[in-house]
């Protein structure tokens, strides 16, 4: 059906109080609520070696999460060089952590939760920003980490008409 036609019918509808309305717009959160609201609560440990040209093109995309949502990187270094890119100027070496987590490619990104010294692996190798934020997410909600927010309803139901509809909602029609 035409896209034009279908909101047309759908205000006739709702402007004649024919049919019930749930707005959805708050129902699922967006990637960045649901990334801010991991602020303070994860981390990244962006594991890198100082000579790693994908580890400097990776750093844009770390120092944004760390900026925009709060959620903090911290670089490790396998070779005890300083990061490649010019985003973090503070990094740790190398102490163990990469041999316990198996890291042999730069970079290599881990989501940690210092509350629970959880740890889950988020990207080998260079990863786009987007991609990295969906990972973030699943891996939270997989850990349980990122609680499903209730959504907001705007709920502007209204009784259809016997009369008009012909039967009650809810009965099974999948004409509806």
């Amino acid at each position: 059906m035409n896209r034009i036609l279908s909101r047309v019918a759908a205000g006739v509808a709702l402007t004649l109080g024919l049919t019930s309305f749930t707005s959805v717009a708050n129902a699922q959160p967006t990637l960045d609520s649901q990334l801010r609201s991991l602020s303070g609560q994860v981390g990244i440990w962006y594991f890198y070696m100082s000579t790693c040209p994908y580890c400097q093109k990776q750093e844009p995309a770390l120092a944004m999460f760390d900026e925009r949502y709060g959620i903090e990187v911290t670089p490790v270094s396998l070779d005890g060089g300083p990061p490649p890119g010019r985003e973090f100027e503070e990094y740790v070496p190398n102490r163990g952590q990469a041999a316990r987590l198996g890291v042999e490619v730069t970079p290599t990104l881990y989501l940690v939760h210092p509350a629970t010294q959880q740890t889950t692996l988020l990207a080998i190798g260079l990863s786009q920003p987007r991609e990295l934020a969906v990972r973030i997410i699943k891996a939270a909600k997989a850990a349980g980490w990122l609680e499903r927010p209730k959504p907001e309803s705007t709920n502007t139901d209204r009784a259809i008409p016997g009369a008009i509809a012909g039967r009650d909602r809810g009965q099974g029609d999948s004409s509806w």
